[in-house]
Parts: C-alpha cells; structure tokens; sequence
C-alpha cells in the first residue's frame, strides 16, 4: 500500500516598497505596482552501464552498453499586485 502527502511550503515574506505618509492636508491618489517571483528546481542524473567481455574462435570480443536518464522538476511562484488607493491626510494643523 503506497500513501501520497501534501508537503506545505512557507515563503519569507519579502517587502518591494517604502511606506509613506501623506502630510498634506487633502486627500490624495496614490498607486503601487509590483510584482515577485521565486523559483526552485531539482534534477537527477543517472549512467547504467554494462560490459561484456568472451574469448571468440581467434580473438577477444568486448561489449559494452550505456544507458542515461537526465530529468528536471522547475516550480516557479510569481506574484503580481496592482493597488490603487486614497491616502486621507495624517494628523495635520493648520
């Protein structure tokens, strides 16, 4: 009996902008576009070989066979965000 789990993986979080404040005294628009992406990959290689070596009537014979498996697994997360938004003012005096 074979049993497949779900392996649940955890990213450091990863700031792409400065806060800021709006000192004004209006209302203002502000926008923010980012994006991010992290990649990881696994690769495995293996070489088989095999020789064979026997006397003929008149001389030696030798063979040999070779056999190779290459494979790579890529996972790829990106992340993209567009925000749009009102930035009312900070505690401002006039």
């Amino acid at each position: 009996m074979y049993a497949i789990g779900a392996t649940r993986k955890t990213f450091t979080a990863t700031i792409v902008t400065d806060s800021f404040t709006n000192w004004s005294s209006c209302s203002t628009d502000s926008a923010i576009a980012e994006d991010d992406e992290v990649q990881e990959s696994n690769s495995v290689g293996i070489d088989v070989g095999v020789e064979a070596e026997t006397d003929v009537i008149i001389e030696k014979a030798k063979v040999s066979v070779v056999s190779k498996y290459e494979h790579e697994w890529v996972t790829r997360y990106a992340f993209k965000q567009d925000l749009k938004f009102d930035v009312t003012p900070a505690a401002w005096r006039g």
